[in-house]
């Protein structure tokens, strides 16, 4: 009997960016199969912000398309962006509301129905207990959760997440760290995640994608990538880009 073929996600089909005489993303072509973690990086400059926003449909490629469950985005945007979940440039809310009143907000933007996962999202990013309490009183940390919770709350098939655990203390690492897989492996949602924390990155994800120069380095499951070199995930990072600290702010 013949293996299924693992469901396309997300896939980046020569993907090409230009502003002016600046090349931010050069042919780039990424595939991400469903219930993934794939670990987006890159140094300063190297295409990684460009490229979520062409995934969100924020930038219009020069060359090249982005797919999302088989449909391109850019032709019927609203049915496309349904699907993707993303939490970008860090936690956003309104610090007044409490955190359930924020996601009755964000559910009544997402879709139909989406309000009636409010109560499950909160339960599985773990602010059930102070869903009733405003987020100007909340934590770095509880923020975090709550913008994931507002990811998640339209159920999303992708889920993009730009620096997850910035700011956040080892133990709100790893609760963040340990959702994150749980989504993947027992909810089935593919995740795209961007990090300057290589360790991090190599704890939680079983894929990565580098580029630099807008261009694709080097691709593959972690542990396949990790028998490459003699050191970690940071040692191959510095290895193909040049990099001198493994920055990848």
């Amino acid at each position: 009997m013949a293996a299924t073929k693992p469901e396309k996600v997300l896939e980046l089909r020569h993907l090409t960016k230009r502003y002016g005489k600046t090349i931010a993303v050069d042919d780039l072509s990424l595939t991400v199969c469903r219930g993934e973690v794939w670990g987006l990086l890159g140094p300063n400059g190297a295409g990684k912000t460009t490229t979520i926003r062409a995934i969100l449909g924020l930038v219009r490629p020069d060359a090249g398309e982005v797919v999302v469950m088989g449909h391109p985005v850019g032709r019927g945007a609203q049915r496309i962006m349904r699907h993707i979940g993303a939490t970008v440039e860090g936690p956003t809310a309104y610090s007044y509301l409490s955190g359930r009143d924020n996601l009755r907000l964000c559910a009544k933007l997402t879709r139909n129905g989406a309000e009636q996962n409010i109560e499950r999202v909160l339960e599985l990013v773990g602010l059930i207990e102070k869903a009733n309490v405003k987020v100007s009183d909340y934590s770095l940390g509880m923020k975090q959760r709550l913008s994931l919770a507002q990811a998640l709350v339209g159920d999303p098939s992708l889920l993009i997440l730009d620096e997850p655990v910035n700011g956040l203390d080892p133990r709100g690492i790893r609760e963040i760290r340990r959702l994150i897989v749980r989504l993947a492996r027992e909810k089935q949602i593919t995740i795209l995640l961007s990090s300057h924390l290589l360790h991090e990155v190599e704890q939680t994800c079983d894929h990565v994608a580098i580029i630099d120069k807008g261009k694709l380095v080097l691709s593959g499951p972690v542990p396949e990538l990790l028998s490459q070199t003699t050191g970690d995930l940071e040692d191959l990072f510095i290895e193909l880009t040049g990099g001198e600290d493994g920055s990848i702010n």
